[in-house]
């Protein structure tokens, strides 16, 4: 089991990070086609990320972060400020290539019961069932994006999960070189997001792992 580089060199875990963390970013070169400006993190952006998860969830800073994971964000326009597509941060809906998020409903529920859901981050299945009931009817905001708030709301003890970062994890347990496909499925129930997390603690010791590895993961995924 291991990382490795383009040419088929075994990784550490700090090579890993020194090798791929930098293109999450703007300003960084391309990978093919696959992670371009149009996909890449502004620092700016990702600083942010990096507060809230040292300091905790406000409700002031909920609908950046569901902006950030449904892609609302206009990240070349945010260097000083955020700069939210399509006025999401005002209307709440956002226009995807294929259905539209609509998490008014959810917003105000969580802005609502805020206290109360902070102490059922304890028990991040039931958090997740209460995001899950209460986003409204055809929201579309699904599973993913509710695992990506209770990231947030447990400030990254339960690990964010990502499609990118599920697919190197799979590579690097069963040793899958840069390349090469990998036979992936999301998760879609909270059986399998424990798996992912028993996947993650088996690779880095921990469940709770910083912002570099999650980059790093991001990145990798893509050559695959």
């Amino acid at each position: 089991m291991a990382f490795y580089d383009l040419n088929g060199n075994q990784l550490n875990l700090q090579q890993f990070i020194q090798k791929y963390e930098s293109f999450y970013f703007l300003n960084t070169p391309n990978v093919g086609r696959r992670i371009t400006r149009r996909n890449k993190t502004n620092p700016y952006v990702e600083n942010r990320i990096e507060n809230i998860l040292q300091n905790g969830l406000t409700t002031n800073d909920l609908v950046f972060v569901i902006a950030w994971k449904i892609g609302a964000i206009d990240h070349q326009a945010s260097n000083n400020q955020i700069v939210y597509r399509n006025n999401f941060n005002n209307t709440l809906i956002f226009n995807t290539r294929f259905y539209t998020i609509n998490v008014n409903k959810l917003v105000n529920y969580i802005t609502n019961n805020f206290d109360m859901l902070v102490q059922a981050a304890d028990n991040p299945h039931d958090l997740l069932n209460l995001l899950l009931n209460n986003r409204g009817r055809n929201s579309f905001f699904g599973l993913i994006y509710c695992l990506t708030l209770i990231y947030f709301f447990t400030r990254g003890d339960c690990p964010i999960y990502d499609k990118y970062a599920h697919i190197s994890c799979i590579a690097y347990q069963e040793n899958i070189q840069p390349g090469n496909k990998i036979n992936y499925r999301q998760i879609n129930d909270w059986v399998g997001y424990n798996k992912y997390i028993m996947n993650i603690k088996k690779i880095f010791s921990t469940q709770k792992i910083p912002r570099s590895i999650d980059r790093s993961l991001w990145v990798y995924g893509h050559y695959f």
